[in-house]
């Protein structure tokens, strides 16, 4: 339950919700294991902030080539992503989505796309590349679980975006605005652990309340009491706040 402590940042002038948060190929497999998209839903519905992926993050969930740890969920989470992206759930940002997502000049900004993710291919994985890509041009959030590829990138002197999110920092989310129960939160909790999925250090051995009270959220609505830790314990915890639109 929310904890009755406003949020530190109620006092700073409220920011715009950004329009894109666009996830990674590690956080997608995450969301589409759980198959709760209500998160996304309400993220779409209230705060008018649309989930995203790019296209080389579909490549590497559909494709026959997909990694180890892929291949063996492609036949459970390849419907569940079709479905997702033909309700409007999920957006792929591809040639033809590009338009109404940029307006114009949407070819150049997908030139450039294209060009700085080649880049950053050199440095990490072709799905990180362009995901990391996207986020960084378009000044959006990415959902990512690979901080060793987030570092790699910092280093070697690449643009990289400023909030950096994980799949339980939306499943707090949707906690602090109601939209998913502590049981539904712990649920999903287990349900990821049980398939061997990366999962925060406060909730790898821990049940959700026991966790949240040691988890630092990243991503919160402004207006809301807040939960989780009052102060940040990583080196990417900086916090997103989102107000209803």
């Amino acid at each position: 339950m929310p904890d009755g402590r406003p949020l530190e940042a109620e006092l700073e002038p409220a920011r715009p919700n950004p329009p894109l948060l666009i996830v990674d190929t590690d956080v997608l497999v995450q969301l589409l294991l759980g198959n709760e998209f209500r998160p996304l839903r309400e993220l779409k519905r209230c705060y008018r902030v649309q989930l995203a992926i790019v296209e080389a993050v579909e490549m590497e969930i559909r494709t026959p080539f997909a990694g180890k740890s892929l291949r063996r969920y492609l036949s459970t989470i390849e419907p569940r992503l079709q479905k997702a992206l033909g309700n409007g759930t999920l957006l792929l940002l591809d040639g033809r989505t590009f338009p109404s997502v940029v307006g114009t000049g949407a070819h150049a900004v997908e030139t450039q796309i294209s060009i700085t993710a080649t880049r950053y291919h050199r440095i990490v994985d072709y799905g990180e590349a362009y995901s990391h890509a996207t986020a960084a041009i378009f000044g959006v959030p990415i959902m990512s679980h690979d901080f060793t590829a987030v570092r790699a990138l910092q280093r070697a002197g690449e643009q990289v975006t400023h909030h950096l999110l994980r799949a339980f920092d939306l499943y707090t989310f949707s906690h602090q605005c109601n939209v998913l129960s502590v049981k539904e939160c712990d649920d999903l909790r287990q349900a990821l652990a049980r398939h061997g999925e990366w999962l925060p250090d406060a909730f790898l051995k821990r049940s959700f309340p026991d966790g949240l009270a040691i988890f630092y959220a990243r991503l919160l609505d402004r207006d809301s009491l807040a939960v989780g830790s009052v102060q940040p314990l990583e080196l990417y915890d900086i916090r997103l706040l989102l107000g209803k639109s």
